[in-house]
This record gives structure tokens, sequence and C-alpha cells, in this order.
């Protein structure tokens, strides 16, 4: 599983096989924004007062700020793909957008591949070109998430 943290990027594929829990999903609230694409598992994840249970390639972007945890059936595996950036990386006119949609984007099973990339690719790069792939892939995620609201 893909994890690479450094400078302000986190960005992490994460599995909780059933019966174990690597975190503790209290409601919380961070100065970042997160990007969460659900790959399987029970979950039902709340950000603010807007609650859904999620779907296998679910998307959810949380602006930082906003509290959010998830619900987590553990008698379930749960898999997910986390990535947290600041604020500064987003582009100006989808920061206008995102202000009228909800942070639950919906079913988009085509950002499997760049997180299926980055498990493959980690050991292929040192820190500073990994983090340059992953700004690249957090602005092209961005990019594609709010595409045809514009």
């Amino acid at each position: 599983m893909f994890s690479f943290v450094y400078k302000d990027i986190d960005f992490q594929h994460k599995l909780d096989e059933a019966g174990y829990s690597s975190e503790v999903f209290e409601k919380h609230i961070h100065p970042f924004d997160e990007i969460v694409y659900f790959i399987d598992g029970n979950v039902t994840y709340t950000v603010e007062a807007e609650s859904h249970k999620l779907k296998p390639g679910d998307v959810i972007f949380i602006p930082a700020g906003m509290y959010h945890f998830a619900t987590v059936d553990t008698t379930s595996k749960y898999e997910r793909c986390v990535l947290k950036f600041p604020d500064s990386y987003i582009p100006e006119y989808i920061k206008d957008v995102r202000k009228h949609r909800s942070c639950f984007i919906g079913n988009e099973p085509k950002y499997l591949n760049v997180f299926n990339r980055l498990d493959k690719i980690k050991g292929s790069y040192n820190n500073d070109e990994l983090y340059a792939i992953c700004l690249c892939d957090t602005i092209r995620i961005l990019v594609e998430i709010y595409h045809s609201s514009t």
C-alpha cells in the first residue's frame, strides 16, 4: 500500500482488515483539505451535518475547517485512499465551484487508477520526485472532480 508523507502532502492508500482499525474515527477538524476515495467496507461518512453511506468509488472532498468523521463497521475491512494537502494548491475557480457543491462527489471509479499507479511506483523515485508526482495528481484529481461543474 502506498504511503507518502513529505513536506505538506500526505497521500496514503489504507487498508484496515476486519477486526482491526489503524485509527480512531472520532469527529475532528484540521487546517488542510482532504480527499477520501472509498474503495471497500461498510462505512458511513459525515461532514458537518451531511452523512452518506459510502459505495465503492465514492469521493469525499473535505475542505479545511469542516468537522468530519467515519462510522466504521469493523467486522468488515475498510479500504480507502486519503490525500491531505494545503488549500493553497486549489485553483481559485475550483474554490468558487466547491462553495456550491456537496462534499460528497459520488461514484468516481476512474481515480482508483491514480492510487493504484502510486502503489506500483513507490520506491522508484526519491522524495522530491514523488512529491512532484503527488502534487500533479492532486491538481489533476481536483480538475477532474470539478470539470463538469464549470
